[in-house]
């Protein structure tokens, strides 16, 4: 187990010389790529670190975007199958090979750490 924390607000990409307004639209969508990744990686790392049966630290949650909490939060829920209504939520967890949608409730299968979390 280790403390990650990342302030994605002091990364990104920045423009040198020449700012044109097709320039401005680049850099915005580079910040844009960086973000998300880092949102991804940031996921994986606390999936990797906190599985069904562990219970979520306060102060691991307290550096995440509500974006990040978001898909933790329903990260618990895929990992039982569920079938998401959101189509962002279900375009996520769709891209990982370890989520099979197979219930639109899976509110007996949550444990209680689950339930804690």
């Amino acid at each position: 187990m280790c403390d990650v924390v990342v302030d994605i607000s002091k990364l990104g990409a920045t423009i040198t010389g020449h700012e044109t307004t097709e320039n401005k639209m680049i850099m915005t969508k580079i910040n844009i790529m960086i973000r998300f990744v880092i949102l991804i990686l940031t996921t994986l790392l606390i999936s990797c670190n906190q599985t069904s049966d562990n219970s979520l630290k306060r102060e691991n949650l307290k550096t995440l975007s509500l974006e990040e909490l978001r898909l933790l939060r329903n990260e618990i829920f895929a990992k039982h199958g569920y079938i998401f209504n959101s189509t962002d939520l279900n375009e996520y967890f769709s891209s990982k090979d370890w989520y099979v949608p197979k219930y639109k409730n899976v509110d007996t299968l949550l444990t209680k750490t689950d339930k804690e979390n």
